[in-house]
């Protein structure tokens, strides 16, 4: 309910436009962009080393062949993408399926299994600092949902999120979503 009147807020204010890529040809032109939104958003998280224009184009060249751009969402504000969400089925049944091998037809398995799957993959997703906390976050993941359900979709894994990320784990425990994994980072002077 709540996310229906954010939805509704959005809608109406028409400031923001969201972008449902339906084809890898529609998508091309953002990811570059797309990338470059996420070096300024991941630019605080731990760890997070940006990417520089060849490491850019490599990282497009790269996984464009291997994403469902029903999947992928990006959001504008006057011609700049100012929010992104990136999600991929899995992949790991046809990897399994094909032991590993890829060459020289695993990777037909790996691309049929991507097609059969019923679990997505959150990639990654990131708001332009100024546009945060403005329902832009739950306008994506409503699309996304969307798409999945229509795609026969029975789990959704998220991407990893700090544990002192508390406004996206608030959003994740108000939907009902629970905690599977931690990872833990530790240090020992030798």
């Amino acid at each position: 309910e709540v996310y229906e009147r954010v939805l509704d807020r959005i809608a109406r204010s028409k400031e923001f436009e969201i972008i449902e890529f339906r084809s890898k040809k529609q998508l091309k032109p953002y990811i570059i962009p797309i990338l470059g939104l996420m070096n300024d958003t991941f630019a605080e998280i731990y760890g997070f080393v940006p990417l520089n224009d060849k490491e850019k184009t490599d990282f497009a060249a790269r996984y464009l062949p291997i994403l469902d751009p029903k999947f992928i969402k990006a959001v504008m504000n006057n011609g700049d993408v100012i929010g992104f969400a990136i999600g991929m089925p899995d992949l790991s049944e046809g990897i399994r399926a094909c032991r590993g091998r890829l060459l020289p037809f695993g990777f037909l398995r790996v691309l049929r299994e991507s097609k059969r799957t019923r679990k997505l993959i959150m990639m990654l997703g990131g708001v332009k600092k100024d546009f945060r906390g403005k329902g832009i976050d739950v306008l994506m993941g409503v699309k996304i949902l969307q798409d999945a359900i229509n795609s026969r979709m029975e789990t959704i894994d998220s991407h990893l999120v700090l544990e002192d990320n508390l406004r996206m784990r608030g959003e994740y425990e108000r939907i009902g979503c629970k905690v599977v994994k931690k990872f833990r980072i530790y240090q020992k002077d030798l």
